[in-house]
């Protein structure tokens, strides 16, 4: 029997929103052809 919590959607949802948001930033700054640290500040 499988035990089906709230944090077992939970992480991976967070999980790929986090990257989603981390990729977005990276198009972001290769668009404004912004350099890596650039990138990480803005």
């Amino acid at each position: 029997m499988v035990i089906v919590t709230t944090s077992t959607f939970q992480v991976p949802i967070e999980v790929c929103a986090t990257l989603a948001f981390a990729l977005s930033g990276l198009i972001a700054g290769a668009r404004k052809k912004l350099d890596a640290f650039s990138v990480y500040l803005s």
